[in-house]
């Protein structure tokens, strides 16, 4: 199994979905946007900025284990030996996994790197300071573009897999292919091109990378679903970059969940605290939809005029 979740199911969040290719929108890939090789495409890893933040990760590990150093003695001065004894027990155990952490966030400091490669055969990604010499063969995350193939089965054939909570700030990029023995697969990366933000916090030139990934998914005529765009914030019309894309749901949230504050200090009756609260969340949901709705594009399943190979 490759980097990378692999199935050969549909997701059930595909087959739940109400896009429809019927309702997709037609785009073509501008001449001037559209991406040519000469030479493979590299990823340009951010070292100092990983550095930084395994440095920053490691003072915050250290103070917390320091903290749960000192907790025994505070616990034996204030609390009955049993009581004490049982908050010995949790502090050698949130001190161990302190520890721990600690030893893995200093060794992704030693090791720090990650690659990322594209080119017009294919494209792969890993940890360690450079690609390997073979990185089309010796490569786990090797996919070939000649693979890429649809999915019948579902509205869209790349979309965005979010699976957690935690796959919301870091989602995956999700497209089917076919494997050396014929059966329709599933492909998962994440959107930032890297595994491990430990061992590299981002590429420097991430967006050209993720834009070209794109345009050589679209060029064969995939149905795309409109998150992709929001997520790796690109316009899928001109191919520009547009931050505010993926930001929107979450300012929407932001604005939302600080009305809500404001109404903790207000010494209002509780119904009428109720109305409010109910009526933000409502109005918050509403004007969030309204501004992703604002774009069509983004509302519909997402193909593009397949190129000639």
């Amino acid at each position: 199994m490759k980097k990378g979740r692999r199935s050969t199911e549909p997701s059930a969040e595909g087959r739940s979905s109400g896009a429809t290719e019927e309702s997709s929108t037609l785009l073509t890939i501008p001449a001037a946007k559209a991406t040519t090789f000469t030479t493979p495409l590299d990823g340009v890893p951010d070292l100092p900025g990983t550095r930084l933040l395994c440095l920053g990760a490691m003072v915050a590990i250290a103070a917390f284990a320091i903290l749960m150093g000192s907790l025994p003695k505070a616990a034996a001065d204030r609390f009955a030996p049993k009581d004490a004894f049982l908050i010995d027990a949790l502090v050698v155990i949130a001190f161990g996994l302190a520890v721990g952490m600690l030893v893995a966030t200093v060794r992704a400091f030693l090791r720090v790197g990650a690659w990322f490669r594209i080119d017009q055969h294919g494209f792969a990604y890993g940890i360690g300071r450079k690609a390997p010499d073979a990185w089309a063969t010796a490569a786990p995350t090797y996919v070939a573009w000649s693979s890429i193939a649809r999915q019948p089965d579902l509205a869209y054939d790349v979309g965005v897999a979010n699976t957690s909570r935690a796959d919301a700030l870091n989602p995956s990029l999700r497209f089917w292919y076919r494997s050396r023995e014929g059966a329709l697969a599933q492909y998962v990366m994440p959107m930032q091109l890297r595994d491990d933000v430990f061992r590299c916090l981002r590429f420097r030139n991430s967006h050209v990378l993720r834009v070209v990934l794109l345009q050589q998914l679209a060029s064969r005529g995939l149905r795309f679903h409109p998150d992709v765009f929001l997520e790796a914030a690109v316009d899928p019309e001109t191919w520009e970059q547009r931050r505010a894309l993926r930001w929107v749901p979450w300012v929407g949230t932001g604005v939302t969940l600080g009305s809500l504050f404001l109404l903790i200090d207000i010494t209002w009756p509780t119904a009428r605290i109720i109305a409010c609260t109910l009526a933000i969340l409502v109005l918050g949901s509403a004007g969030t939809i309204a501004m992703m709705r604002r774009d069509p594009r983004l509302n519909r399943v997402i193909t593009f005029t397949p190129t000639a190979e």
